[in-house]
């Protein structure tokens, strides 16, 4: 995931990133997502979904949940700073200017467009968020107060982000496609 989060600072960015050092960050990324799916559809991904959703049920079916979090959070240090890496290798440098605090709404942004519980949802947000930046700061002066009408919206109607709701209508539609009668014999056997 936190190699999403340096994507989306590249995308982010993009105006400012030399293009042609790309190739190996992207290539770094793909390795970095896949490892990250194979983490969370394991056994450990799966415990510590038992963990976040109810630490005494995981407890009672033997999952040690603090040794979870601890190996979890020892894991999403070593992605920081394969992201942070990935970032110095890019712009050549880093500097604390680089993270103020505007830069870390602007993320907190693209990953609430996007969606929060898929792992395609940061990226997906970060290229809305670009987009919607690009576009409103060319027309409209104050476009910080349409940003933030559009996530009191996001988060009123659409709480998964727009990851999620690709996610629903992708589900509905394929529902729709399904034969009825075949629901009911696989039902009644």
């Amino acid at each position: 995931m936190l190699a999403a989060w340096c994507l989306m600072y590249f995308l982010f960015y993009m105006d400012r990133v030399n293009i042609s050092s790309l190739a190996p960050v992207i290539g770094k990324e793909l390795q970095l997502n896949a490892f990250q799916f194979g983490i969370v559809f394991s056994a450990f991904g799966w415990s510590l979904r038992a963990g976040r959703d109810s630490e005494l049920r995981a407890e009672a079916t033997g999952v040690d949940v603090r040794r979870q979090k601890w190996i979890a959070f020892t894991l999403a240090g070593a992605f920081a700073g394969m992201a942070g890496g990935l970032m110095v290798y890019l712009k050549g440098s880093a500097f604390p200017s680089y993270f103020d605090i505007a830069t870390s709404f602007d993320v907190f942004v693209m990953a609430l467009l996007g969606g929060l519980q898929s792992l395609n949802g940061p990226i997906v947000g970060a290229g809305i968020y670009r987009f919607l930046k690009t576009m409103l700061q060319t027309y409209i002066y104050h476009w910080n107060m349409i940003v933030g009408a559009i996530l009191i919206l996001l988060a009123l109607f659409m709480p998964r982000g727009v990851s999620g709701v690709l996610g629903s209508l992708r589900d509905w539609r394929l529902r729709s496609r399904a034969v009825p009668g075949a629901v009911a014999v696989k039902a009644a056997e």
